[in-house]
């Protein structure tokens, strides 16, 4: 089961398309799933549970489903994959950026996406299986930004609240610590700065993974 909006009201992102796919097409390896994912929480929670109790019929089956639901969409707005869910095989990731793709092709409108499912020996997608998409590995630590930039991802990280680096991050800046440049979601440090938020699609960083390589920086989110 996939949901697949045109519209998605959605506070942060502006009115974008988006996917939703079932928890199953999650890596095992995510440490966010069964408690600290915010789509388990509040609203979303409510679609995320509908979409786990449904019948799965496996991760390429499922990229199948998601890869015509996107075609479906009229292409004429931006379109954030996988609000929840993934693609935790190669195969699951070479069908559901093949839509992308098509998406973009509409009216050249982004697409862009999150993964968990990057890490090596464990669940070792790799960033060749997403083609020319903008799709970024979350990580977990710096050491992981560091593991994930050697293989070729444009990379994401969380920063947890009551650590230093989220108090610096607070600020909106864009700060280096080990090595790492590490530019702060706007919409995110926007309520500690008390400045408007700014929206996925007024801001657009996640939305070029490439230009991210080239500038070898990497997103921060403040832990919500």
């Amino acid at each position: 089961m996939i949901l697949a909006p045109e519209i998605s009201q959605n506070a942060k992102t502006g009115k974008v398309s988006a996917t939703w796919a079932p928890q199953h097409t999650c890596p095992s390896s995510c440490p966010l799933k069964d408690g600290d994912c915010y789509a388990e929480h509040g609203r979303p929670g409510m679609h995320t549970r509908r979409l786990n109790k449904a019948k799965f019929h496996g991760d390429v089956a499922t990229a199948n489903e998601e890869a015509r639901a996107i075609d479906n969409l009229t292409g004429r707005r931006h379109l954030r994959v996988h609000v929840v869910g993934d693609c935790k095989t190669d195969a699951a990731a070479l069908i559901v950026s093949d839509a992308m793709t098509r998406h973009e092709a509409k009216h050249g409108r982004s697409a862009w996406t999150y993964t968990h499912a990057w890490k090596p020996k464990k669940d070792n997608v790799s960033p060749k299986s997403w083609g020319q998409t903008n799709v970024l590995a979350s990580c977990d630590t710096l050491e992981e930004v560091s593991t994930a930039k050697s293989l070729g991802w444009a990379t994401a990280t969380v920063a947890r609240e009551n650590t230093p680096l989220f108090e610096s991050l607070t600020a909106g800046r864009a700060i280096t610590v080990e090595g790492h440049k590490l530019i702060p979601c706007p919409n995110e440090t926007a309520k500690h700065r008390k400045a408007k938020p700014v929206t996925c699609i007024e801001c657009r960083l996640c939305f070029d993974a490439h230009r991210l390589k080239r500038m070898d920086a990497t997103i921060a989110f403040l832990q919500h």
